[in-house]
């Protein structure tokens, strides 16, 4: 599943995935896994190291 991290990110670098149906299909897929955690929030102001 390593993959599905950056794939799932080519819009964000602006790579249109249109062309590639098989592509989209599995990301579809694999965010139908059971177990799959989605998109994670940001870290919180407080969390950030001083």
């Amino acid at each position: 599943m390593r993959l599905y991290a950056y794939v799932h990110l080519a819009p964000e670098a602006g790579v249109d995935l249109a062309p590639y149906p098989s592509v989209r299909a599995w990301l579809e897929r694999v965010k139908a896994q059971p177990g799959f955690l989605g998109p994670v929030p940001p870290y919180s102001a407080n969390a950030r190291v001083r």
